[in-house]
């Protein structure tokens, strides 16, 4: 009987141990599937993360490319319009320069068109004047000449001795006889002045 009992409990040790593995196993199976499943969640949770972060980055780089897009088209059409203002202003400026310049000109060459004809009046008149003063100039040469032609006339007939003849009439002399005479007459003809 004694055999008998040792093999039931060796059977019955051996159903138990193998029935303890059995748990064990049955165990770490259920921890290893809850491991498996809690690394899951965090690979899922993980890749959503990742997922919200790039479509946020994607979302952010959008915005910001289109706000730098914007901000470069305002930038450069406001440049491009304070360039076309800046043009207008100094083409006005320009004009404006451009037309008192021509005005100055203008009243430049009006001055100087009455000024030559204020000389040339000027001239004329001088001309004129220095033409009649010549004319009784040479009037007045004349009648002296006549006159002391006629003075000259009545010594010779009175009777004297020559040279006191000569000495009167170097006393009497006038100033412009004593002057050289000049070869030939002067020309009357005016003498125009090109302009």
């Amino acid at each position: 009987m004694g055999f008998a009992e040792d093999m039931t409990n060796l059977g019955e040790h051996l159903v138990s141990s193998f029935d303890n593995r059995v748990k064990d196993v049955k165990k770490f199976f259920a921890a290893s599937h809850n491991m498996r499943r809690e690394a899951q969640s965090f690979l899922n949770q993980t890749r959503s993360e990742q997922k919200n972060m790039f479509h946020n980055l994607h979302h952010d780089l959008n915005k910001f490319t289109k706000n730098l897009a914007n901000e470069t088209h305002e930038m450069l059409n406001s440049c491009s319009r304070q360039r076309r203002e800046q043009a207008k202003k100094d083409h006005k400026r320009r004009r404006e320069f451009c037309s008192d310049i021509t005005d100055q000109v203008g009243n430049l060459s009006n001055k100087t068109h009455q000024f030559m004809k204020k000389c040339e009046q000027q001239r004329e008149k001088l001309h004129d004047e220095f033409e009649r003063g010549h004319k009784n100039f040479q009037r007045a040469m004349k009648e002296k000449n006549r006159h002391m032609n006629a003075v000259h006339f009545q010594e010779y007939k009175e009777p004297a001795e020559p040279h006191k003849v000569k000495k009167a009439k170097a006393e009497r002399a006038s100033p412009v006889e004593k002057m050289p005479k000049q070869r030939g007459r002067p020309s009357k003809k005016r003498r125009r002045v090109t302009k």
